[in-house]
């Protein structure tokens, strides 16, 4: 297990699949909202990007996910 792995468990709330997924690495916790955690992470090829995960009242962002597939993630 590599080190930023073993810091995505340290943090209970930080679905650590997600990183896997994604291969994003060093999840920093930079906003903890009513609705989601926002986390600054790295990207394989070295960018850096925002990671936004929401909490159970955050739901209602949901419809922003077809808008975002259909833009291609850029919105």
């Amino acid at each position: 297990m590599s080190m930023d792995t073993q810091a995505a468990h340290d943090d209970p709330h930080l679905r650590a699949d997600l990183l896997t997924l994604w291969r994003l690495q060093s999840p920093d916790l930079i906003a903890d909202t009513h609705s989601s955690r926002l986390y600054r992470v790295w990207r394989a090829d070295g960018s850096s990007a925002i990671l936004k995960q929401l909490k159970p009242e955050g739901h209602h962002e949901r419809a922003g996910f077809a808008y975002l597939a259909w833009r291609e993630g850029h919105g």
